[in-house]
């Protein structure tokens, strides 16, 4: 049967090479090979690290070549192709404690075709094809302990309708991906289908999108079968300037799984004063051992006193029912969530003064197994303002919260910051920051928490001129923390760039980063420099990374690429 089927294939494969051989030929007058291009590279990386008095070692080389050419029959807008070959080939070497492995992957595509037929008319068809088969292995100690070798085929068709009076814009496709290996300790044969449909419509205050897939996960050795089903459809539509409805549903169909979900949502404007936003929620899933439905309804008002004050309330009811089966007994559990809150905001500009105010309160309940309560307030405050060539934005925020129940706990939560914007003389930018943070939590399972940090922050950038264009920045940081550990932690970033580094088609860019970690009682630092460079038509990539911890780490990354493209 296998001998059988490969014949069949073959026979395939023949009927449409010479099938395509007499197309070109018949059209040979009309057809027209635009281009040929392709790409030559090659990464080169080397890879160390020392650590406990063992060191590490990689070495990576990945050699690529693509070949292809584009071109068309009668016209570009009729009937246009590109088609394309490629090889590469993976060599992995590392060696740790003195034990080494390697690992050599060769990938083969031996076509991939993208055809576009009727792209000026109502109805378009595109078509994509690919062929690759992958091999690998892998050695420990000079002893093979891996192979592995396997092909993989996809193939994808669409069909698309654009500007047809009366219907609505459709796109149609289909795909499918085989893949498969004969090695005995390996064995199998993976076929994926999917079938695709979207369509939409939409008028001047109105519209509408539908879309649906059908995919289907096949193995013939194991005979195991899975298939996924799923539909989405959403639209609005626009009653008036100050009036619109939303509404979106999915459903899904997993194996004994399925869920269907629909949520509306309407928002509007009365007197220019009152906005309303209601949504509506349903849910519904099932299983083989259980069943939930869940109903919601949640509505927010906002009152625009004037452009400097406004209010809002909102509140949330959801109910679940929940349904578990076990055996032959079922257990039922009902949950109840409703919430509600609000805010009163207040903003005022005072000649070059900008300054907003803000209080929310809220209240949660949840009744279900796990009952709970929470209670929550808070404060925020912001000002902004530019004088003497000063950008001083400072902010404040403020938060309580009391839950009741299960978990229950109580939480304070406090943030202020500033920023102080400056430019300095010799067109430096300056930006200096502080910021003080504290979080509390008690009655809790760590009994009581405090985590209290204030951190400073110095930024300076610049663009300056030293034979060659630099734009330099540099951070620095400095924190104090108080979280059972205390102590203090810096930071010192630092960033060089230049797109013109001496030589006129020489980029490099630098990065250094330097912390103090507080819990490892040790300094991070971590540095990388980058450059890229094109002469003629071949493009250069160098990158050296360092790293230093609790490991040291180099790493060296090279490539260099060569691509082409002949005009026909």
């Amino acid at each position: 049967m296998g001998r059988t089927n490969k014949l069949a294939r073959g026979k395939v494969k023949r009927v449409f090479i010479i099938a395509l051989l007499l197309v070109l030929s018949i059209y040979s007058g009309v057809s027209q090979l635009s281009s040929i291009n392709g790409e030559l590279r090659y990464q080169h990386q080397y890879q160390d690290a020392y650590s406990g008095g063992a060191f590490y070692k990689l070495i990576r080389k990945n050699p690529q070549f693509i070949f292809g050419t584009m071109g068309y029959i009668l016209s570009p807008m009729i009937f246009s192709f590109d088609v394309r070959t490629n090889i590469n080939l993976n060599y992995n070497n590392s060696s740790f404690a003195g034990v080494n492995s390697s690992f050599k992957q060769t990938i083969i595509g031996f076509y991939d075709l993208n055809v576009n037929a009727l792209q000026r008319l109502p109805v378009r068809v595109s078509f994509s094809a690919r062929d690759q088969q992958i091999k690998s292995s892998s050695q420990f100690s000079k002893f093979n302990v891996g192979f592995d070798d396997y092909r993989q085929q996809q193939q994808r068709i669409e069909f698309s309708t654009m500007n047809l009076k009366f219907l609505p814009a459709t796109s149609f496709a289909y795909q499918r991906i085989r893949n498969w290996s004969d090695i005995s300790l390996n064995r199998f044969n993976q076929l994926m289908q999917e079938l695709t449909l979207n369509m939409s419509q939409s008028t001047q205050d109105a519209s509408v999108s539908l879309s649906g897939s059908l995919s289907e996960n096949y193995e013939s050795f194991t005979n195991n079968r899975l298939r996924y089903l799923r539909f989405q459809m959403s639209g609005n539509k626009e009653f008036s300037a100050n009036h619109r409805a939303d509404i979106s549903s999915e459903y899904y169909k997993f194996e004994n799984t399925s869920m269907i979900n629909a949520n509306g949502i309407y928002n509007g404007t009365l007197f220019e004063k009152f906005r309303f936003n209601t949504n509506i929620l349903a849910r519904n899933a099932n299983s083989q051992s259980a069943s939930s439905t869940t109903l919601g309804l949640g509505q927010t008002i906002q009152f625009l006193q004037n452009e400097n004050f406004n209010y809002s309330v909102s509140f949330n009811n959801q109910s679940t029912y929940d349904i578990y089966i076990q055996e032959n007994n079922s257990y039922k559990q009902r949950t109840d969530n409703l919430a509600g809150s609000g805010t009163i905001q207040h903003m005022r500009s005072i000649s070059d003064i900008t300054f907003s105010n803000g209080i929310s309160f809220g209240y949660a309940k949840q009744d279900s197994r796990l009952g709970q309560r929470s209670y929550n307030g808070g404060l925020t405050n912001s000002f902004q303002t530019t004088s003497g060539g000063y950008q001083i934005n400072a902010n404040q925020m403020f938060s309580m919260t009391r839950i009741k129940g299960y978990l229950g706990r109580d939480e304070i939560n406090n943030l202020v910051n500033m920023m102080i914007g400056k430019t300095l003389p010799y067109q430096i930018n300056s930006q200096t920051g502080i910021e003080f943070r504290n979080e509390r939590r008690s009655n809790t399972n760590e009994l009581f928490y405090k985590y209290q940090t204030i951190q400073l922050r110095q930024h300076l950038n610049t663009s300056i001129y030293i034979y060659s264009p630099f734009t330099v920045s540099v951070e620095g940081t400095m924190n104090w923390i108080s979280n059972g550990v205390k102590g203090h932690m810096y930071g010192i970033t630092a960033n060089i760039n230049s797109g013109r580094f001496f030589l006129q088609n020489l980029s490099m860019n630098y990065r250094l980063s330097r912390t103090y970690d507080i819990y490892y009682r040790r300094p991070y630092m971590e540095q990388t420099i980058e450059f890229t460079y094109n002469w003629r038509a071949l493009a250069f990539q160098l990158r050296l990374q360092e790293f230093r911890f609790i490991d040291t780490r180099h790493d060296v990354w090279f490539s260099v690429t060569r691509p082409f493209n002949i005009g026909l």
